[in-house]
């Protein structure tokens, strides 16, 4: 209550010459102020008020005295929180408290801000320390400490570096405390927090990180509680491996935390992982109307390369594409995202893909395998939501309305897959499939089995988005720029749409017939595999290669090594579709091609995959060609901090259109 009454106090002191803007004693407070105190506005940009209260040191002479910015975080928390309940005056140094930016607290502005950035804040807290040392010149020449918490981590060092140029500040430092800062110096301190506060058992977790090392299998050095994963972080997944194979061979062990995990980079392992040991490393008549979302992808690239706008983001017009695509395949439904950039089916596809190697929540779940078990209760009682399951609760509140739409309807039901799961929604399933159905474990064939529950078609549904929309996005973006980069590759392509297509809409049947631009499609593959690792879980102790790796490790499977492995594809850093001819397939180790995976596990999306894809290129190229331009990189640089092979700054390029 005290303190509401004193702030009551402040909001009446009025702007006037500095010794009007004196505080005098405060209610509730019955003792005389032992320091000086002063309350009022500074002017930031325009009509912008910043509210300020200063406290002279307690020295004789406090002119002399070191002046400390303080600037709370938040956004949105008062600089008078860090006065009045964390530290008060102080004896050796006059203390400045600003209420930034404006809107905090009794800071305020008569003009409407739509758009409020970091280095406006900045900007006017400048302006504001310049109008405070016009009122207090004695201190202009005194030494300048700035102090800041929480988001003041970003306040702090942009008012730093405009002081920095402005030579009439005795500008000393800065410190911050608990600060937002770059994601990678939150996520490294935070595990120096935790082992300071006794939070992780540093003995233990060198004993864990030391399993590879004891059996003799060569890999990294890891780092304490988050064991390579920093590596990851640093270099990106897909060349982590790479480096890895060629320094430490083909089998090599890092840790995702305390969690030992044994690389492959060896084809003939594979085979012998995915397909002869496939029980120990478990887990992990649709007709898709395809055609009219490819005549929406090649609308959508005629918009925007009309009027002399000829260079596109590949990821942006083929993401609108896919989205479509699995709208129509999955729910039945019509998005037309590719018109429609606004649809919540498309900022949630996004945001289900946001984050990676940089997430705090993927370093905590790491270092504290507890806190996972944490996490889900807390979604489950809507304390917390991970972007991810906030996307799941969208697409099964979606899912759900047309499933209740679906049941009291008596119209044609479409053929999609969420009708096919609805058919054998809690239905036992017929006779004869039962007949031909064996568990894969347990090869038991007598197990009578129910059909789907609801959850389990929702699950389904939304899996089916989650493993078809970034990838087929990603592998079709990696195409076009290989067409654009490789001219005469294109050229055989559009040669091979004209002859087997002419003016007709790609189909299933006369997809099928494009062997070059499958071929095409399959470097692209190679190349740019949507995944850099495909990961099992180690259900039983084994042995690999004279290796014994312990229940509950996990194993991955290099395929950006091995795809990149001149051993068995020479030089591997070249576009070269004629690999994938019909003779020259015959030559490949089958295991050394692994886009979609391999054995029983491998992805079941991948023919619809490969037909989505080819009929999306097959209805450009019709049309159009690529053609690279000044913004198009050579090499394409690859994103490091994501789980997926995507390009870091997108793919961008020209297109000329063919024919109309």
């Amino acid at each position: 209550m005290r303190v509401v009454i004193f702030l009551c106090l402040l909001v009446g002191v009025r702007a006037a010459p500095v010794e009007d803007e004196v505080t005098l004693p405060l209610p509730g407070l019955s003792v005389k102020l032992p320091w000086k105190h002063y309350s009022g506005y500074l002017n930031g940009t325009g009509d912008r008020k910043l509210h300020y209260w200063f406290i002279q040191s307690a020295n004789p002479e406090p002119e002399y005295d070191p002046l400390v910015l303080w600037l709370n975080g938040g956004p949105g928390c008062s600089s008078l929180a860090g006065l009045l309940l964390e530290n008060g005056p102080f004896l050796v140094a006059n203390m400045l408290y600003l209420e930034s930016p404006v809107g905090v607290g009794y800071s305020y502005t008569n003009e409407p801000i739509e758009e409020y950035t970091d280095s406006m804040v900045a900007m006017d807290n400048y302006k504001a320390l310049t109008h405070f040392y016009k009122k207090f010149p004695e201190l202009k020449g005194n030494e300048l400490f700035m102090v800041g918490e929480s988001y003041g981590g970003y306040y702090v060092p942009t008012l730093s570096e405009l002081i920095l140029n402005d030579f009439n500040i005795n500008f000393k430092g800065f410190a911050v405390g608990n600060g937002i800062l770059d994601q990678d110096w939150i996520d490294t301190s935070m595990v120096y927090f935790f082992y300071g506060h006794g939070m992780v058992a540093e003995r233990y977790t060198k004993w864990k990180q030391s399993y590879w090392k004891r059996i003799g299998l060569p890999g990294p050095e890891p780092t304490p509680f988050i064991g390579t994963l920093g590596l990851l972080r640093k270099k990106g997944i897909w060349k982590h491996t790479l480096e890895c194979k060629e320094k430490y061979g083909k089998v090599f062990g890092t840790y995702f935390g305390n969690i030992p995990t044994i690389n492959i980079a060896d084809a003939d392992l594979v085979k012998e992982l995915l397909i002869k040991r496939f029980s120990t490393f478990p887990n992990r008549h649709t007709s898709p109307a395809i055609a009219s979302c490819c005549d929406k992808l090649v609308d959508n690239i005629k918009e925007q390369s009309k009027d002399g706008k000829e260079v596109i983001e590949m990821k942006h017009v083929f993401g609108c594409f896919t989205l479509d695509v699995i709208a129509s395949t999955a729910f039945g439904i019509d998005v037309d995202s590719q018109k429609d950039t606004e649809n919540e089916f498309v900022k949630q596809a996004k945001k289900a893909f946001s984050g990676g190697f940089t997430s705090k929540l993927l370093i905590l779940t790491i270092m504290f395998p507890i806190f996972n078990r944490l996490l889900n209760l807390l979604q489950k009682i809507n304390i917390v939501a991970t972007p991810f399951r906030q996307t799941f609760a969208f697409f099964k509140k979606v899912a759900l309305s047309i499933i209740e739409e679906r049941k009291s309807g008596n119209e044609q039901k479409p053929k999609d897959l969420m009708q096919i799961m609805l058919n054998a929604h809690n239905e036992d399933i017929d006779k004869e499939d039962e007949a031909n159905m064996v568990d894969y474990k347990e090869g038991d064939s007598t197990k009578r089995r129910k059909g789907l529950t609801l959850d389990e078609v929702v699950a389904n549904t939304f899996i089916f988005f989650v493993a078809g929309y970034d990838t087929t996005a990603n592998t079709l973006s990696f195409l076009a720029y290989n067409l654009a980069m490789n001219p005469e590759c294109q050229d055989k392509c559009i040669e091979e749409v004209d002859r087997v297509l002419g003016e007709d809409k790609p189909g299933y049947d006369n997809v099928l017939k494009l062997q070059y631009l499958d071929n095409c499609l399959n470097e692209t593959l190679r190349m740019y595999a949507p995944a850099a690792v495909a990961n099992r879980h180690v259900e039983e102790d084994c042995d690999i290669r004279g290796y014994k790796v312990p229940k509950g490790a996990g194993i991955n499977i290099c395929i950006y090594a091995i795809h990149h492995d001149p051993e068995y594809w020479p030089e591997p850093y070249k576009f070269d579709p004629d690999r994938f001819s019909t003779d020259e397939k015959r030559k490949h180790h089958p295991y050394a091609f692994l886009p979609f995976g391999h054995g029983p596990r491998n992805c079941i999306g991948m023919r619809l995959a490969q037909l989505e894809a080819k009929a999306a290129m097959a209805s450009v190229l019709q049309k159009y060609r690529f053609v690279k331009c000044t913004e198009t990189e050579d090499p394409v640089v690859l994103a490091i901090g994501t789980f997926l092979l995507c390009a870091e700054n997108g793919i961008k390029l020209r297109v000329q259109q063919r024919r109309k």
